[in-house]
């Protein structure tokens, strides 16, 4: 009778799977967005100004802030041809580094031939830079603005929720929940 070899075998070595250890290497950019220091907050409402709206009947709808949100659903004022919302927040910012700030889209509504525009600005001095988004757009889901500050380190981030009435009063509505602020 033969007995069984105790202890390790070539078989039992052979079906063993080796693993080498992984390292992991993050790349620059997520390296630098941990080395950020702690941004502001910049949800809505907490510092951004009182909305400054014109030109929208504000009797049909909303135009501002509705609790943590902030746009226009409003028609326009029969004797107007221009409406917008602006607020603005001012944040202390490090030179040198590049920011992002990001809206999430809750409402996104274009009934009539009209164009609703959201318009994001920094403003730093003669260098501020604007993106801006329009209604004729699929909705984008998060309307994102890029920056970079250069010898300010005090930026003020602007959002205008602006309406040219190219048509009859109608449902164009934008809707943006509170923004959230990135190194990148």
């Amino acid at each position: 009778m033969m007995s069984e070899p105790q202890g390790v075998t070539r078989r039992v070595v052979t079906r063993t799977t080796w693993t080498i250890p992984a390292m992991v290497v993050l790349p620059k950019a997520r390296a630098d967005a941990a080395s950020c220091p702690p941004l502001p907050s910049v949800a809505f409402r907490g510092e951004w100004s009182d909305p400054n709206p014109s030109g929208f009947d504000t009797s049909t709808g909303f135009v501002g802030f509705v609790g943590d949100t902030f746009g226009a659903s409003a028609d326009a004022d029969p004797d107007e041809l221009f409406a917008f919302a602006r607020t603005e927040l001012e944040i202390a910012l490090e030179p040198g580094r590049s920011y992002q700030i990001s809206f999430p889209v809750l409402t996104w509504t274009t009934d009539s031939p009209r164009t609703l525009t959201v318009q994001l600005t920094d403003g730093f001095g003669s260098g501020a830079q604007s993106t801006t988004f329009t209604t004729e757009q699929p909705n984008p889901g998060t309307l994102v603005h890029v920056f970079e500050p250069d010898e300010f380190a005090t930026a003020t981030l602007a959002v205008t929720v602006s309406l040219s009435f190219l048509g009859p009063p109608a449902g164009d509505d934008v809707l943006l929940g509170s923004p959230t602020l990135t190194c990148v």
